[in-house]
């Protein structure tokens, strides 16, 4: 479900064969349904294999597990394959976005890491800002959960998450995600920021 009282704009995109709308609903935030594109059992497989990994991580709510992006030298074949999909089903539509935006993705550069989150039932995540100027992904991978709605405070838009649906936002507007009840919400997550500012970035999630 989406609630916005904004105009919506919905664009084809044509990605590997396979015909994606982004829908604009605003003129930072887009959603794209990605769900025929992903092996959910095998995705699930890799986080069953990777249990051990997610940890509590200072101030973030969510149990995290952290994917080295620039580096494959320590991360395991599960995680690869996280990262792959990732590279291959992700960046795509990000760049594409970028593009709409006005964003020029030769002067942006990934974060360090990809961020795989398992969010748990009674917790919630309070009203923050992304890194200044940067551009966000959420790629969710479940559904059946209550709550975990992502909400922008300034825009009026709610998103409640199903699975292989994307988000993709520019970072400039505050948002928080609603309290979490019945089971487990999974996300892949990460972005992109200028150069400039990753040259000294060192990553609190």
């Amino acid at each position: 479900m989406v609630r916005a009282h904004l105009g919506t704009q919905s664009i084809k995109i044509k990605e590997n064969g396979i015909l994606i709308f982004m829908n604009f609903i605003h003129e930072h935030v887009a959603i794209c349904d990605i769900k025929d594109d992903i092996d959910f059992k095998k995705v699930f497989d890799c986080f069953n294999n990777l249990d051990e990994k997610f940890l509590s991580v200072n101030h973030r709510t969510q149990l995290t597990m952290k994917i080295d992006f620039h580096s494959d030298e320590f991360i395991s074949e599960d995680q690869m394959y996280l990262k792959q999909l990732v590279k291959n089903k992700v960046h795509p539509l990000v760049y594409d976005f970028m593009g709409k935006v006005g964003v020029d993705k030769n002067t942006y550069s990934h974060f360090p890491n990809i961020l795989a989150s398992k969010m748990m039932p009674g917790s919630e995540m309070g009203s923050h800002f992304d890194p200044e100027d940067a551009v966000v992904y959420l790629l969710y991978l479940n559904e059946g959960f209550e709550g975990g709605d992502l909400v922008f405070d300034d825009l009026d838009i709610t998103f409640s998450p199903t699975a292989g649906k994307l988000f993709i936002f520019y970072s400039k507007y505050k948002h928080h995600v609603t309290m979490l009840s019945g089971k487990e919400r999974y996300t892949l997550s990460s972005g992109f920021a200028p150069k400039e500012f990753l040259v000294d970035f060192k990553p609190s999630s």
